[in-house]
């Protein structure tokens, strides 16, 4: 759940929420079960449990894998998503199959 300043896509919620504040909390709908979340003021990283969304099959019958998402503001590339553009939403950085 994230509440607060849209500037640069911090919160993850996708590119139609780039500007303005969100009062109330909203669900990053992207994410599956987070392990951990690191915070800043800019972006935000999380390590989720599962398959990636958007992959409809069962994770190919392999164990699930911890997953690493940043999103935010990446002038400076730190992000780790080989560009210099923001992420407004939850973007693969590594996947570890356990």
């Amino acid at each position: 759940m994230v509440a607060g300043d849209l500037v640069g896509g911090k919160l993850g919620l996708g590119k139609a929420w780039a500007s303005g504040i969100i009062m109330s909390f909203r669900e990053i709908t992207a994410l599956n079960e987070v392990k951990q979340i690191a915070c800043g003021p800019n972006h935000m990283l999380a390590i989720a449990k599962g398959i990636e969304k958007g992959n409809k099959g069962a994770n190919d019958g392999k164990p699930p894998s911890d997953i690493l998402y940043a999103w935010g503001g990446n002038w400076k590339c730190q992000l780790g998503v080989e560009t210099k553009e923001n992420q407004y939403e939850p973007t693969l950085v590594f996947k570890k199959m356990s």
